[in-house]
C-alpha cells in the first residue's frame, strides 16, 4: 500500500508509512520537507504491539481548528477475522502543530473486531472514524461502524444517561501491583486486556472507589475498557 501524503500548513509533507519501517511494528509518521528530505520520523503506538496498520484509504485528516490527526489499527492483519485471534482496536493519534510531534494517542474498542478505513475532521473541531466491525473471526458478518468523537478525543454519545468518559480515570499509568477504579454516578463494568486482545480481568466498579490487584501479571501494554449495560464509556492503554 502506498504511502499516505497530507500537505501541512508549514509547506511539508506528511507521509503516514505501513510496518516496519525500522524495527519496530508501530505505525511511522514522517515528516518531509519541500525537496523531500526527511526532517522527523515519529512512531505512534508502542513497542510490542504486534500488529499497528494506518487506515486504509486516509490515515490523516485535518480538523477545523487545524489541528492534524492519524488513525490506525493497533492488532490488525489483512483478513485478521478468518486467520488470527487478535482484537484490532481503532486508533487516533493527535500531532502537535508544526512539529507533528504525537501529542496524545487513544485506544477504542477492545470488544469486537475493528477495521478503520480512514478519519475525516468535522466543523466542531473533532473526529469521525469510519470503518467495519466484526463480531467474531471465522466470519464475514461485518456491519459499518462510524464513531465521533470531541476534539479532546472522547467519544462522543447521545445516550443522556451515559456518565463522561473523561470522569473515569484508571491508573496510575505506568502500573505495577495494583490499578485504581474511581467512583462513578453509575456502576460500570471494567475489563482489562492483554495485547492479543485477550480478557484477562473483568470486575463491576463505580459504586464506590476500588483497587484492582494485578501484581501477578507481567510486564507488558495493555488495553482496558469500561462500559454501562454494554455501551463503552471509557478506553484506553496501560503498561506495567
Amino acid at each position: 500500500m502506498p504511502p499516505h501524503s497530507h500537505p501541512s500548513p508549514l509547506k511539508t509533507t506528511l507521509l503516514v508509512f505501513e510496518p516496519p519501517y525500522n524495527e519496530s511494528q508501530n505505525i511511522g509518521i514522517g515528516v518531509l520537507g519541500t525537496n523531500l528530505e526527511k526532517k522527523v520520523l515519529y512512531q505512534v503506538g508502542m513497542a510490542g504491539d504486534t500488529i499497528n496498520y494506518p487506515a486504509f484509504n486516509k490515515a490523516t485528516a485535518v480538523a477545523a481548528n487545524g489541528d492534524v490527526y492519524v488513525g490506525g489499527n493497533p492488532n490488525f492483519s489483512s483478513l485478521h477475522y478468518i486467520f488470527n485471534g487478535y482484537v484490532p482496536w481503532f486508533m487516533l493519534t493527535k500531532l502537535e502543530t508544526g512539529t507533528f510531534k504525537p501529542a496524545w494517542v487513544k485506544y477504542y474498542g477492545g470488544d469486537m473486531y475493528y477495521s478503520m478505513y480512514g478519519v475525516i475532521g468535522v466543523p466542531d473541531g473533532g473526529m469521525i472514524m469510519y470503518g467495519s466491525r466484526y463480531t467474531k473471526p471465522g466470519t464475514q458478518d461485518g456491519d459499518a461502524f462510524l464513531l465521533k468523537t470531541g476534539i479532546d478525543g472522547v467519544v462522543a454519545t447521545n445516550e443522556p444517561d451515559i456518565s463522561s468518559a473523561s470522569s473515569i480515570a484508571i491508573g496510575p499509568n505506568p502500573f505495577n501491583d495494583f490499578l485504581s477504579l474511581p467512583a462513578s454516578e453509575k456502576p460500570y463494568l471494567f475489563e482489562l486486556f492483554d495485547i492479543e486482545g485477550r480478557r484477562i480481568k473483568a470486575v463491576e466498579a463505580g459504586n464506590a472507589s476500588m483497587f484492582l490487584s494485578v501484581k501477578a501479571l507481567p510486564q507488558a501494554a495493555y488495553f482496558y475498557r469500561c462500559s454501562d449495560r454494554g455501551v463503552q464509556i471509557c478506553a484506553g492503554k496501560l503498561v506495567k
